[in-house]
C-alpha cells in the first residue's frame, strides 16, 4: 500500500506517523514544496529575530524521515487525477498513490488592492514568506502591517526589533475583538503603542502605492496616505 500526504506541516507528518505506527511495511510518501523538514510554524518570528537558529524549530532530527521511512518529494502538487490516482507535478512528473492524504493547509490571503503585486507586498505565513521578509526588510524603513489578528501582531513586533517604523491598520474598532473584550484590548492597544507602534483602528486599506516597480506608500478609504517601502497583509487565509 502507498500512501501519499500533499503537506508536510503538523498534519502531513501526525499523519504520516500514525500510518507508520500501524503499518511498518507501508510505504509512504510526503509532498510539499515549502522546506523539506517539518518545522513549527509558529516559531518563525523567533528566527526573523535571530533569537533561533532556523534548525532549531524543526522538532525531529534531520534523518527522522529516512529512518521511518518516508519518501519525501519537494514538488508542487498541480493536478490530481483520481481515476489513475496520480499526482501531477509542475515540473511535468507524477507520483501514483493508493491512498491520498490532502494536508496542504492554507496560504495568506490577498485582497484585490491596486498594487497588491508589488515586489515589496507580501504575507509572514511560509517558509517562503519567512525569506521574503527576511530580504526586503533589509531594506526598509517604513512598513505597514494590514490586519488585526495574531499574525499581524507578531509581525509588527518583529519589524520593530528590525528597527523599522511600523503602522498597524486595523480595520475594527479595536484589536482582536473575536477574543477580546474592549478593555482587555486597551490594555494590549496601550502596550503596541508604548513600543513604538503606529496602530490605527477602524481604517481601511484601499490601494498600495507604486513607483517604478516599488512600494512608496498606502492610500486609506479616507484619502490619507500613509508612506511606507513594506507592506505585510496578515487578514486572514
Amino acid at each position: 500500500m502507498h500512501y501519499v500526504i500533499i503537506g508536510n506541516g503538523v498534519a502531513g507528518i501526525n499523519a504520516a506517523n500514525t500510518i507508520r505506527n500501524r503499518d511498518e511495511q507501508a510505504r509512504i510518501s510526503i509532498v510539499s514544496s515549502e522546506s523539506d523538514h517539518f518545522f513549527s510554524r509558529t516559531a518563525l518570528m523567533y528566527v526573523f529575530c535571530g533569537q533561533l537558529s532556523e534548525q532549531c524549530v524543526e522538532p525531529y532530527e534531520r534523518d527522522y524521515y529516512q529512518r521511518m521511512g518516508f519518501e519525501r518529494y519537494r514538488k508542487r502538487v498541480t493536478g490530481i487525477d483520481h481515476t489513475s490516482k496520480a499526482l501531477t507535478f509542475s515540473d511535468g512528473g507524477t507520483l501514483n498513490y493508493d491512498r491520498l492524504l490532502i494536508a496542504s493547509g492554507s496560504v495568506g490571503r490577498m485582497a484585490d488592492w491596486p498594487g497588491g503585486n508589488l515586489p515589496e507586498v507580501g504575507h509572514f505565513v511560509t517558509w517562503q514568506d519567512l525569506e521574503w521578509l527576511r530580504n526586503t526588510a533589509r531594506g526598509a524603513r517604513r512598513a505597514v502591517v494590514v490586519g488585526g489578528g495574531l499574525i499581524g501582531i507578531e509581525t509588527v513586533e518583529i519589524l520593530l526589533h528590525a528597527g523599522i517604523e511600523v503602522t498597524f491598520l486595523v480595520r475594527e474598532e479595536y484589536f482582536w475583538p473575536i477574543a477580546l473584550d474592549h478593555a482587555e484590548s486597551e490594555i494590549v492597544m496601550a502596550h503596541m503603542r508604548h513600543h513604538g507602534c503606529n496602530l490605527k483602528t477602524q481604517t481601511v486599506m484601499e490601494e498600495i502605492l507604486g513607483r517604478d516597480g516599488h512600494v512608496v506608500g498606502a492610500r486609506m478609504a479616507d484619502g490619507d496616505v500613509i508612506d511606507c517601502d513594506l507592506v505585510v497583509v496578515t487578514i486572514g487565509v
